[in-house]
């Protein structure tokens, strides 16, 4: 077998796939290649030899800094290891949650749509949050009337604290 990815737009889903993993109540399993998006087929494939730096594609490389952003991401923020799942908006392709530690928030929003869009999302009315800190830019966003509204690119997350 010669398996390949033969669409970049895996590797954005694969990074989708990553920030559900590592945003969701538990502790996260990663097999070794799998945090670059490794390709594999069935026995022998599925052991395929590690590989390093200059060895990768620009793909995998923007994978694996995903990768390193998201894990650092969940380290600095206790409310993805101890907060309790709270489900805020759901739809077909969209999906939007919340960690709730104490007075510590973290929203996140998964996005498989193929198109930008604009969403709403209400947050519970006891959250009374007036502005969220977006954890991959450090910007922040102001909340009115307890909604959020972000304009999602595809294949797109969000994560967004209150610490």
């Amino acid at each position: 077998h010669n398996v390949v990815v033969d669409d970049p737009a895996n590797y954005k889903k694969l990074k989708l796939a990553f920030s559900f993993l590592m945003t969701i109540p538990g502790v996260p399993l990663i097999y070794y290649g799998d945090e670059f998006g490794m390709t594999g087929a069935h026995d022998p494939d599925n052991r395929r030899v590690m590989r390093f730096d200059d060895e990768l594609t620009e793909h995998e490389k923007d994978v694996l800094n995903y990768v390193k952003k998201i894990n650092s991401i969940r380290n600095k923020f206790s409310a993805f290891r101890y907060g309790d799942f709270i489900p805020l908006y759901i739809e077909n392709e969209l999906f939007a949650y919340c960690l709730s530690n104490f007075d510590k928030k973290a929203i996140v929003v998964l996005s498989r749509h193929k198109e930008g869009n604009e969403i709403k999302i209400n947050l519970p009315a006891e959250f009374n949050m007036k502005q969220l800190k977006n954890a991959f830019t450090d910007e922040i966003i102001s909340i009115e009337n307890n909604t959020l509204l972000l304009n999602v690119t595809p294949y797109s997350c969000f994560i967004f604290v209150n610490e």
